[in-house]
């Protein structure tokens, strides 16, 4: 019974998941694209209808009758699909290469930039103080000894403060604090990020995550479709004015061979239909009426279906799409 309600509800209902998960990617992605509040509402508000008419698309197209209006409907379901697909591969690969970038971050007294451009500074503030003091020794007059003392002051408090943010920032590159900071600021991603990710991945030879994102990324859109071009739950029937011949399969006598056919299966007791003589007496204890013939030629249009093999072992298992593929084999 669980497995009968799992393949129910995802022949029935399989497309929301893939399309909740969908959704909640193109929501991420479109924020991450954002410069403000607005323009994230924005973006956001075009990815949501992108995502969500996408399937409406497809599966007007399966219904329509005419070429040239199918064909439209299907153009306009490749557009919204590839923005979805393409939007979350990119996004995909720029969290990945992002990792790449982090995994690298490995900041020393040697190598690091903000620590060498201190170094620089107080390297010229000291050549900047040894001037000065030839410049005092070589001066005589009064005004000139206090100009060059009051930019001796100045060149000592910018050479005192400079030691201590040297001092500061060997601590911060000892504690690993440094490295945190960085890797903080590379986690931040722009729009450049997300779509330049996959040529950047491909042309540095990291095609191994373009296609692994790209096969993830594609099977959900795949998963949605197929949820939708079950055959049996969204393939339209338009009613004929005809005479029914009195000895034909109809859709309800499909319904009740499948009701008291697949009664051991749901009882759990047996994974074949039950055999006519079975169904004769359940349909005769029930008050109802028994065709001979008929079951014969439903059982027949069940094998053609593939509903059941040829020992009568039940190959698919839901009743509403064995349903559907028997309807679909009498055409």
């Amino acid at each position: 019974m669980t497995l009968k309600l799992y393949n129910t509800l995802t022949d029935r209902y399989g497309f929301i998941i893939p399309l909740i998960v969908q959704g909640g990617m193109v929501v991420v992605s479109m924020l991450a694209l954002a410069s403000g509040t607005l323009v994230g509402i924005g973006y956001v508000l075009l990815g949501i209808a992108a995502v969500a008419f996408a399937p409406r698309a497809f599966e007007k197209g399966i219904h329509e009758s005419s070429y040239i209006r199918k064909s439209i409907y299907f153009f306009n379901w490749v557009l919204l699909a590839f923005f979805s697909v393409y939007i979350g591969i990119s996004f995909a690969v720029a969290g990945t290469l992002k990792l790449n970038e982090l995994s690298t971050v490995n900041i020393t007294q040697d190598n690091d930039v903000i620590l060498t451009e201190y170094r620089q500074v107080m390297a010229d503030v000291q050549a900047q103080r040894a001037s000065k003091a030839d410049e005092f020794a070589d001066s005589a007059r009064e005004s000139t000894i206090g100009n060059i003392q009051g930019e001796q002051a100045r060149l000592s408090q910018k050479a005192d403060r400079y030691q201590q943010l040297i001092i500061e920032r060997t601590a911060a590159i000892a504690s690993g604090q440094a490295a945190r900071d960085a890797r903080k600021q590379l986690t931040a991603m722009t729009a450049d990020d997300i779509f330049e990710s996959i040529p950047i991945a491909w042309r540095t030879g990291r095609r191994i995550q373009v296609i692994f994102w790209s096969c993830l990324i594609v099977g959900i859109e795949l998963m949605i479709i197929n949820a939708l071009a079950m055959p049996g739950k969204t393939r339209r029937k338009r009613k004929k004015a005809v005479v029914e011949d009195p000895g034909a399969v109809t859709s309800n006598a499909i319904q009740n061979w499948l009701t008291v056919g697949f009664y051991g299966l749901e009882a759990g007791k047996t994974a074949k239909t039950l055999p006519m003589e079975t169904c004769r007496e359940f349909q005769q204890k029930m008050g109802g009426t028994f065709d001979g013939l008929l079951f014969d030629k439903i059982e027949g249009l069940a094998r053609k279906a593939q509903v059941i093999d040829k020992d009568n072992n039940i190959l698919v298992a839901d009743k509403a799409t064995a349903a559907g593929l028997m309807e679909e084999a009498i055409l």
